[in-house]
């Protein structure tokens, strides 16, 4: 049986040296989801801190940042249809701060970082391979 192979956006990424994750970075669906979680971890993110600061000085702050953190890990790991908080985050809280930005918003910026310039570069390809195409059908149309 003949078979037709093509390009495909799909692309596999390891994160931190420590999972590997299969996603388009131009992909708009993929996009959507990404940018619903992070919408959604925002919101979550500071409830999280209204309720460790009502907490502070009680052994409930770290209850609340149990919870809160499993809670993260199961909308992070929707993103990737993999669990990869456990390889990324493990033995520590997805809201442990680095560079002044909780963790988990360092990943997602990271993937986010990766789409836009993935995008760009895919736009600028578009153009010149469009019109190679357009440019050779055009003269059978001329003929």
């Amino acid at each position: 049986m003949s078979s037709v192979k093509f390009p495909v956006s799909v692309q596999s990424y390891t994160l931190n040296d420590s999972c590997e994750v299969f996603f388009s970075p131009t992909d708009s669906f993929f996009a959507e989801k990404l940018f619903n979680v992070f919408s959604s971890l925002a919101e979550k993110n500071d409830e999280y801190e209204a309720e460790a600061q009502k907490a502070a000085g009680s052994k409930e702050v770290f209850e609340i940042a149990r919870t809160r953190d499993a809670e993260m890990r199961e909308l992070i790991n929707s993103v990737f249809e993999q669990d990869v908080c456990s390889a990324l985050f493990p033995g520590r809280c997805v809201y442990s701060m680095a560079e002044g930005l909780p963790e988990w918003c360092n990943l997602l910026l990271a993937i986010m970082d990766v789409m836009d310039v993935t995008i760009i570069a895919e736009q600028k390809a578009t153009n010149p391979r469009v019109a190679k195409y357009t440019a050779k059908y055009q003269k059978y149309q001329k003929k």
